[in-house]
């Protein structure tokens, strides 16, 4: 994550479907164990267009690829530098549920919690 221009980059093992990204499905905190600070996603842009929910989860505008490219929203990167998160390598932790992205197959991912 780049807290400078509020860009964050996702790296997948696989091709993943770019418009099916959930911005807030994710959740940055500041510890493996015992986390004093976290920070769950209102929504987020690519590089193009801002994201929009919809119901069948296709409202992000990212090509297929193995690494997407989210820009946070300017109220979610004011929160994270307010909560000092994600100042270090060692203080920013990303989790997020199995809604977070689908393959090019339309399976969800695995959450990481």
């Amino acid at each position: 994550i780049d807290v400078d221009t509020g860009m964050l980059a996702l790296t997948f093992d696989e091709t993943v479907d770019g418009s099916s990204l959930e911005p807030v499905e994710i959740t940055l905190v500041d510890a493996v164990v015992v986390k004093d600070a976290n920070l769950t996603l209102s929504g987020g842009s690519s590089a193009t267009a801002k994201w929009l929910p919809t119901t069948d989860r296709t409202g992000y505008t990212h090509p297929d690829s193995t690494v997407l490219e989210l820009y946070l929203l300017k109220a979610d990167l004011d929160e994270l530098k307010r909560l000092a998160l994600c100042t270090t390598q060692t203080d920013c932790y990303l989790v997020h549920s199995e809604w977070l992205v689908r393959d090019q197959s339309g399976m969800q991912i695995v959450g990481c919690v």
